[in-house]
């Protein structure tokens, strides 16, 4: 079989030449423009061998083709031969910079262009064979871990009288989920690691009710209140299994694993189990999973009930009818309905499943589980007895488990503390101990680790805020330890048997939540130093700075905090307080501010944040030195002035629409008094593009659609890429009915210009919100108007300031 070569050339007469010379060793594809060439290389990606090149050519020329394959890593595998007869150094510079690898000089030479073509194949065909040697060594490890894991999924499945298929379901489309999120929401960032990461983890989901009894699983009717708490513990059992292994609880899947296990049954607004978080709390491996397991749920037949058909599964989730879930989730379960109505599941058998298969039949049927079984009627009727003298009991009581690294409480002591009942690695929990009552939990594990298996009482006193009041209290416990070959620390239980009352406020020992409704953030001494250290893989300069003193603060392994000696602004060389010092802006604003900093001839970024870290107020201080070449001439204003102007524009203007892009929004737009309406603009069905003709052509659908909507606004107007396919624009100082007559144009003309321009038939909905309310109002009713106006697609729907409650929507 011929190695295909994709030559590109508008000249008619060149491109015979080149196949006259190639044609007896290759199968020839001919392109006369950039973006056939570029269609051609998507719907040829894995064959094509090679691509001869010019780069004079009308529509898109040979440099663009090359940055389009750069940007979807095309040109790591298609290796790019220039053919030209213009080699001018800045051309030659240019083309190795966009990953060219050779260059052929017009009139071509026969011999030459025969060997450098054969020679560039060659080596590109070695590389490709050790990739794939690689990769299949990655695979097959990966291949033996997830093995493992779907005979673990599958056990459950068994014992649930589930199909084998409901893990597989759930994989899909919490894959297909977490790829519309990260593709529309700029704030949402995974890689594709992370995603299969996630994806793999899903599969343990419902690991918990293995503990779960049989009857209960497969009960064909309603479970009674009873047997719903009981089928509610398995969220808490099967993280609880998670966290108490030895081995391996660093690891991200074993992380990712728990926060999936333990609060996939957790809702966006609160009402969830088992602790009840709410909104963004709820980490989002969790989100995505609980809405992949409902939607299964409805759309699968299980011992309980008969399938529900698609279309109706997605109106109960919509209507809110299975709980409460993040906007954007359900926008992106829109986003991907196309896929879910055509995904059949049929299950194909690999040589994995049937080793999963084989191996869970043989685990089913192994004696040790009944012995397991046992085990754990034992532990539940332990738990029982222990729960009961718990709750009876008016005494505080608690334990610490050190293999596991966690304290429990009953479910009234944890009230009565303000505590999770289940704290896990007290010592490095943010948020949950505060850190400065650190040093006094050590100081108790410590005397516990003093005791012996002969003497393992001991009494200590701290100080606990109980009731919401401080108490001084007196803590009697007793050591646990394992008799083995040699006795082995396993914990200790304890109990508060006296309380009395602290004139001094000032705590020994406390436990708190973090939990503000302020517009900033409030984080310990351990978040803020964890979260510098993340920030600094990203900014220049990561600083906490005290606005009063102007000093510089850093936070030490053992999170203590140090004063600089240094100030702030000797970072700009200055000997006095900067006078636009964004920090104290920031500090009187308890928001956050930017400015531009000019030192040495180098252009700096400073966005600064006000938070409160442990109740002291400090301002973070990200600093970003301007890479691109905007050096400010030093013989005059003007170029400087110009390079400032160009700098902000590169800042504020998105790189392939050219509008202002979602910076520009975030700092600027929100001081506008003048705004009275904000539209939101999402294409429908966009990732259906991307799938069928490329990424390039949805580039070149999103370029036309800002064009439209930028001849349809006046100046005053602005249109902003919030992210993806998703646009806003910003009307200022116009009337309710020029609005929606104007909005409706737009979804118009978007319409027939793409249609005209691409040849590709693609509608948008629209959602607005008018009136004189905030810019951040107007935004979360533009955003709910949008949710609206995708249900049906293709529409604008408005939403009125002080209009009647019935009458302040309006549908286009």
């Amino acid at each position: 079989m011929k190695d295909k070569v994709l030559i590109v050339d508008d000249s008619e007469l060149n491109r015979e030449f080149l196949s006259d010379i190639l044609e007896d060793d290759y199968e020839l594809l001919l392109s006369e423009n950039g973006f056939d060439a570029l269609i051609q290389m998507k719907n040829n990606l894995n064959d094509i061998a090679l691509v001869l090149l010019d780069l004079v050519m009308p529509e898109m020329d040979g440099f663009k083709v090359l940055s389009y394959m750069k940007k979807y890593n095309w040109i790591q595998d298609i290796p790019v031969v220039i053919i030209s007869s213009d080699f001018s150094a800045e051309n030659i510079e240019k083309a190795y910079e966009l990953g060219a690898e050779d260059f052929i000089n017009r009139p071509f030479n026969v011999s030459i262009v025969k060997r450098r073509v054969s020679n560039l194949i060659t080596l590109y065909a070695k590389q490709k064979k050790l990739k794939n040697i690689v990769t299949q060594q990655i695979y097959e490890k990966e291949k033996r871990s997830n093995l493992m894991i779907s005979i673990l999924s599958h056990i459950v499945e068994f014992r649930n009288g589930e199909s084998g298929l409901h893990v597989l379901h759930i994989n899909n489309i919490t894959e297909k989920l977490l790829h519309s999120l990260v593709r529309n929401h700029e704030d949402i960032r995974l890689s594709s690691s992370e995603i299969a990461l996630i994806r793999t983890a899903s599969s343990l989901h419902d690991i918990g009710k293995i503990s779960i009894p049989t009857e209960i699983l497969n009960k064909p009717g309603r479970l009674t209140q009873e047997e719903f708490e009981i089928m509610k513990t398995h969220s808490q059992i099967g993280s609880d299994m998670l966290s108490s292994l030895k081995l391996g609880k660093k690891d991200p899947l074993i992380q990712v694993s728990y926060e999936i296990c333990r609060w996939h049954h957790e809702r966006w607004d609160g009402r969830g189990y088992p602790d009840g978080l709410k909104g963004d709390e709820i980490p989002l491996s969790a989100q995505v999973v609980s809405l992949a397991d409902v939607y299964d749920a409805l759309t699968s037949e299980r011992c309980y009930k008969k399938a529900i058909p698609h279309e109706e599964a997605m109106q109960m989730i919509l209507d809110g009818k299975c709980g409460a879930f993040n906007p954007k989730l359900l926008a992106a379960l829109i986003d991907i309905e196309d896929d879910l109505k055509e995904e059949t599941y049929k299950y194909v058998p690999s040589d994995a499943a049937s080793e999963v298969d084989d191996a869970v039949k043989v685990l089913q049927n192994y004696d040790e589980l009944s012995v397991t079984n046992q085990m754990m009627e034992q532990l539940e009727i332990e738990q029982k007895k222990i729960s009961f003298f718990t709750d009876k009991l008016s005494n505080i009581t608690f334990v610490y488990n050190a293999n596991l690294d966690m304290i429990f409480f009953s479910k009234k002591d944890a009230l009565r503390l303000n505590a999770p009942e289940v704290v896990l690695n007290p010592l490095s929990n943010k948020g949950i101990i505060s850190e400065e009552h650190k040093k006094a939990l050590e100081e108790f594990i410590e005397l516990a680790k003093n005791t012996t298996c002969e003497k393992p009482d001991f009494e200590f006193e701290c100080n606990l805020t109980i009731d919401g009041e401080e108490k001084i209290c007196h803590c009697i416990c007793r050591t646990m330890w394992l008799m083995k070959t040699k006795a082995e620390f396993a914990g200790v239980v304890g109990i508060i048997n006296q309380e009395r009352n602290v004139e001094d406020k000032q705590q020994v020992f406390s436990i708190n939540g973090v939990n503000t409704k302020e517009e900033y953030y409030k984080m310990s001494f351990a978040q803020a130093r964890t979260m510098v250290e993340e920030l600094k893989k990203v900014f220049d300069v990561v600083r906490f700075v005290d606005v009063e003193t102007n000093k510089i603060i850093s936070i030490d392994e053992k999170n203590n905090i140090h004063t600089s000696p240094y100030s702030c602004y000797s970072l700009w060389e200055r000997t006095g307080k900067c006078q636009n010092c964004t920090s104290h802006k920031a500090k009187a604003s308890k928001s956050s501010t930017t400015k531009f900093e000019y030192v040495n001839n180098e252009f700096y970024y400073v966005i600064s944040e006000y938070m409160e870290v442990d109740g002291n107020p400090y301002v973070l201080e990200l600093v970003s030195k301007i890479k691109e070449n905007f050096e400010v001439a030093l013989y005059g204003k003007t170029n400087m002035s110009q390079s400032i102007e160009d700098l902000q524009k590169k800042l504020y203007t998105d790189e392939l629409t050219g509008v202002y892009n979602r910076r520009y929004l975030e700092d600027r737009m929100y001081r506008d008094k003048n705004i009275c309406a904000v539209a939101m603009v999402d294409l429908d069905y966009f990732k259906n593009v991307n799938d069928k003709y490329g990424h390039f052509v949805g580039d070149v659908i999103l370029s036309e659609t800002s064009k439209v909507m930028l001849e349809s606004v006046r100046s005053k107007d602005m249109v902003i890429r919030y992210g993806g396919d998703e646009f806003i624009i910003m009307f200022s100082e116009i009337s309710r009915s020029i609005v929606e007559m104007r909005l409706n144009q737009i979804r118009l003309n978007i319409q027939n210009t793409l249609l005209k321009n691409t040849g590709i038939e693609r509608t948008c909905s629209i959602g607005c919100a008018f009136g004189s309310c905030s810019v951040e109002y107007l935004l979360q009713e533009a955003d709910k108007m949008l949710y609206e106006a995708k249900k049906t697609r293709n529409r604008v729907s408005v939403w009125f300031e002080g209009d009647e409650e019935d009458d302040n929507k309006r549908v286009l």
